[in-house]
């Protein structure tokens, strides 16, 4: 991950179930997800994995290598570009406008509306 880069919000995506998930400009964040996002059968349905984050960065090589990706389609909720998801350790709190915060792994409560602007980590 590139530390001069700032952090930010590629695409907010959601979808009442299934995939891919559609593109929105804000959503609604709940204690469960984000608002019209389905988390209608067991697989799903847990405060552990109520929103789901992928870096475009890896969208983009998986493309590069043949798999066209593009954001919401494999399920993600949030698409972000300079966060380095998967390098992220469980408990960190990841600080968006508009007052929303998430944890990763764990559970938190977060309440408010995501736009697509910059998380900040914690």
């Amino acid at each position: 991950m590139d530390t001069s880069i700032q952090p930010s919000v590629v695409s907010i995506s959601v979808s009442g179930g299934g995939i891919p998930k559609l593109s929105l400009d804000e959503a609604l964040v709940a204690t469960s997800g984000l608002m019209g996002d389905g988390h209608n059968h067991a697989k799903h349905y847990s405060l552990l994995q109520a929103v789901c984050l992928q870096d475009i960065e890896l969208l983009e090589e998986v493309s590069r290598e043949g798999i066209s990706l593009s954001c919401g389609i494999i399920g993600e909720n949030l698409t972000v570009k300079g966060l380095g998801v998967q390098k992220l350790f469980p408990g960190t709190f990841l600080s968006f406008e508009g007052g929303v915060v998430l944890m990763t792994y764990l559970g938190a409560s977060p309440r408010g509306i995501f736009s697509q602007s910059s998380p900040t980590r914690t």
